[in-house]
Formats: structure tokens, C-alpha cells, sequence
């Protein structure tokens, strides 16, 4: 279990929510190594919540992973699903940062590296999840996205990468310096088995796609365990036949300049089924940068409050939000 300051991951209980100090935890072929390192020189603000839902007899199935170096930030949400989606979710964030750091580093790979990296390392989970845990991810399994944020030395730009299976969708927003709102844009798109493309590889392994008549139902992918809302996850091995995938989608970089204000959202479908992005964005962009953990809390806290409003036979989702703000350079007397 990787927990520390600006490296943080799962902890026991409801609710597990970070407030960052000054050391940084990079894990690389499997093995640990603690550096200490001034928070100030880290390089980005991060807020940290997650938190179990109100389901009956359900864990929080939701897990996360925060790395921090001084150069570059490897984070990720996993949402798990099933009778065993907590222990799934739980293993991909056990091994998925592993496995990435093991073919990647950050600072100065380049964006295809990166792709081949997050893919190898997807397929690295599933294999390991196959041999360990081979019962409980058949009819379980779990989505996952991972952002990974890197600068290099003396540069005037950050490069915003990411990977993704399912549905924990990841957000970006830019406000130039002149301009006093927030531009939004999802930076993945979420796996849907009536997206153009996942319904066509769908059908390609004579799988069907099974659409509701409620409208506030989304479609699914008919498995005879359970029809899924999802297209792509880790585990579910008995979907796959059925064309539910665990390649990871990579979309392309985004390139993030000092001279603008930035933010990141990587959160759980706990976050999005209840908000719009640019809602989202602008209630955490109302905390300064180094109020992070206060913003992310504030999202969580009015996620389920929306929850509760909603009345949806008093389900509450589990709700995991990561914010991450870069750092701006002290401008010049």
C-alpha cells in the first residue's frame, strides 16, 4: 500500500480523505523507494477525497493512487463493480502504477512511449489479475483512468497525458490570464457499449447491446451474468466473449503553458452522474490552488448531497474526486 503525503492511496473506512505534507513515494519494478522532498518543490496542489456510498452491504468499491516526484504526478481512479469490484479496484491500484513505472518515466518519455506503456501496463494487471484473484474477477471487475502530469526542468510547460477503461471520467480546464472563466474539455470519453465504435467491436464478437425503455436508463452490454453500462474494464473475465475489452484508450496530450491557470478532475461516475464538467470546474475553482483538499472535499460533500435529493431508493453512489492544480511561478516585483 503506497500511502504518504503527496503520494497517497487507499486507507480503511467510509471516508478517506488526504491532506498532502512534504514527501513523495515512486515505485519502479516493484519496488518502493521514499525520497523525502519539500512540498515546495513539488509541482503540483492535489486534493484528495474518497468516500463509500450507501448501498446495501456494499463496501466502498471505489480505490485511488497518487504518486508525486519533483518533475511529473502519476495519479488514478478506479470504480469497481460487481460482488467483488472493492477487491478488484483494489488490485489495479496495488499493481497498475507499478507496472507503469516499470516501462515509463514520466519526465522524459515521449507521447508514444507513454501509449505503449499504458497499454502493456493494462495488459500486465489483467494477466496478474487472472493468476491471483481468478474467481473473483469473472463476474467483477472494475473501470480505471490514470493521469499522468509532467514538466520538464526549466521548461515553461506541463504535458498532460492519460489512460483509460470505463467510465471515471477525467476533466481539464484552462483560464487564460485574461479571461474570467474557465475553458472545459473531457479529455477521455467514456465507454459506452452504444458508442459508434465499442458497439461495432461488439458486435464483431456477436455481442449485443441492450437499450432500455426508460430513458434515464443507458444501454448495455447483455452478459449472462449481468448486463454491464460499461464497454471496457478491468476484469469481467466472462464478458469478454461478449466484447467487453481491458485496452485502455489514450488519447492524445495536452500541453498546459505557465503562462495560463490550470485544473485537473479525475473522478468516479459518483461525481459525473450528478454534475456537468463546467459545474464541477467552476465550484473547485472557486478555492485557491493551495486549497485543493478543502475544494475536492466541497465536490464530494455536494456530490452526495445530490444524491440524497435525487431519491433514487436512498442508493448513494461511492464518490472519489482528485483535483490537481499546477503550481504558478511567483510573477516578478
Amino acid at each position: 500500500c503506497m500511502s504518504g503525503s503527496n503520494s497517497f492511496s487507499r486507507s480503511r473506512g467510509n471516508i478517506k480523505s488526504v491532506v498532502l505534507a512534504t514527501w513523495a513515494v515512486t515505485i519502479a519494478a516493484g519496488v518502493a523507494d521514499l525520497t523525502v522532498t519539500a512540498a515546495q518543490d513539488l509541482p503540483f496542489e492535489i486534493g484528495i477525497h474518497c468516500q463509500r456510498g450507501h448501498k446495501t452491504h456494499i463496501p466502498n468499491q471505489d480505490d485511488f493512487f497518487v504518486l508525486q516526484r519533483e518533475g511529473w504526478l502519476l495519479c488514478g481512479v478506479a470504480d469497481g463493480h460487481g460482488q467483488y469490484g472493492h477487491e478488484v479496484s483494489h488490485f489495479v491500484q496495488e499493481h497498475l502504477p507499478k507496472s507503469i513505472l516499470s516501462r515509463f518515466k514520466p519526465g522524459l518519455a515521449s507521447a508514444d512511449e507513454w501509449r505503449t506503456s499504458a497499454v502493456g501496463a493494462f495488459e500486465d494487471v489483467v494477466s496478474k489479475m487472472k493468476q491471483d484473484i481468478p474467481t473473483k474477477c469473472q463476474e467483477s471487475g472494475a473501470t480505471a483512468s490514470v493521469v499522468c502530469l509532467s514538466r520538464q526542468e526549466g521548461g515553461a510547460t506541463s504535458k498532460l497525458r492519460t489512460a483509460h477503461v470505463g467510465d471515471s471520467t477525467v476533466v481539464y480546464a484552462r483560464k487564460a490570464s485574461a479571461d474570467p472563466s474557465w475553458e472545459v474539455r473531457l479529455v477521455t470519453r467514456n465507454h459506452r457499449p452504444d458508442r459508434e465504435d465499442e458497439m461495432r467491436r461488439i458486435k464483431q464478437s456477436n455481442g449485443e447491446v441492450v437499450f432500455s425503455e426508460h430513458a434515464n436508463q443507458p444501454p448495455r452490454l447483455r452478459v449472462p451474468s449481468g448486463d454491464m453500462a460499461v464497454s471496457r474494464a478491468f476484469g469481467d473475465i466472462d464478458a469478454v466473449e461478449f466484447g467487453l475489452s481491458s485496452e485502455p484508450e489514450v488519447e492524445d496530450e495536452n500541453i498546459l503553458e505557465d503562462k495560463d491557470e490550470h485544473l485537473v478532475l479525475v473522478c468516479s461516475d459518483g461525481v459525473w452522474d450528478v454534475f456537468e464538467p463546467q459545474e464541477a470546474v467552476n465550484m473547485v475553482a472557486k478555492f485557491a490552488a493551495d486549497d485543493s483538499q478543502r475544494a475536492a472535499e466541497r465536490l464530494a460533500a455536494k456530490s452526495q448531497s445530490r444524491w440524497q435529493q435525487q431519491g433514487s431508493a436512498g442508493v448513494i453512489d461511492d464518490i472519489t474526486v482528485i483535483l490537481i492544480r499546477p503550481k504558478r511561478e511567483a510573477a516578478p516585483p
